[in-house]
């Protein structure tokens, strides 16, 4: 089994010179007003850093239940705490690998921190394994069979730092098939503006055909098929534009 440390230097993903930072934040809620309330990141080049911390809520700000029921950080966790300095490290001028990163880097920047690089392993992910039903840390981690290959150490669910752990382990997965800079590449989009380009999916995730062949179902139930694009597609810019792409590809819309 493989030792995450020992990749920082020998594996497929070695950052060189470049200073990599692999993050993960919990906050109190997904809205426009939410904040960062810990934050755990892995740096890599010549030595693994690793670093987590809680922060003191801001004012007038309350963490969400759901998001408690995420992460499990109360508010009595967080009275000792201090609140967050945006300059304990430099991540503008480090390559910042987040899952989701748009997400990250949004809320960090509420706090005045700064990106230089930023590489979106949910883009990335997508791309490297296209036939995934599913691109979530977990699933990945399990689908592809991560703690069998590498040492992960102590993981906790829902954990930012356990959660970096996992990501770490992927991302030198994925490099296997995509280097540093097309990681960069891929991300530009999604970071900017929260947008990137459609791909085709293998197999419905919900509903009554959960867990088959969208191509199948098509040909064994067009209509729904057609009932469903006609849903998903109702606003201009659909959540869904996956499955959108997939169902006008396979209905030759």
């Amino acid at each position: 089994m493989k030792k995450l440390e020992n990749l920082a230097k020998n594996g497929q993903f070695n950052p060189k010179n470049r200073q990599i930072v692999i993050l993960d934040t919990e906050t109190t809620g997904i809205g426009k007003n939410d904040r960062v309330i810990q934050l755990a990141y892995i740096t890599m080049n010549e030595e693994i850093v690793k670093y987590k911390a809680n922060y003191a809520l801001p004012q007038n700000v309350s963490i969400s239940l759901e998001a408690m029921m995420t992460h499990h950080i109360t508010p009595r966790m967080l009275e000792k705490c201090e609140a967050f300095a945006a300059n304990l490290h430099d991540f503008k001028n480090s390559v910042v690998i987040a899952h989701n990163a748009k997400f990250d880097c949004d809320i960090l920047k509420k706090e005045g921190v700064e990106f230089g690089d930023v590489i979106d392993t949910l883009s990335v992910f997508r791309a490297v394994w296209r036939g995934m039903p599913n691109h979530k840390l977990q699933y990945l981690r399990y689908a592809l069979g991560v703690d069998d290959i590498y040492d992960l150490g102590r993981i906790d669910a829902h954990d930012a730092l356990s959660d970096v752990t996992i990501l770490w382990a992927l991302v030198e997965l994925a490099s296997v098939q995509m280097t540093l800079e097309d990681m960069i590449e891929a991300s530009k989009g999604v970071v900017k503006d929260g947008k990137s380009e459609p791909i085709m999916l293998m197999n419905f995730t919900f509903g009554k055909y959960n867990g088959r062949k969208i191509l199948d179902v098509a040909k064994e139930d067009t209509q729904y098929c057609e009932w469903l694009y006609s849903k998903i597609t109702e606003s201009p810019e659909p959540k869904n534009a996956d499955l959108a792409f997939t169902l006008k590809s396979i209905l030759g819309k």
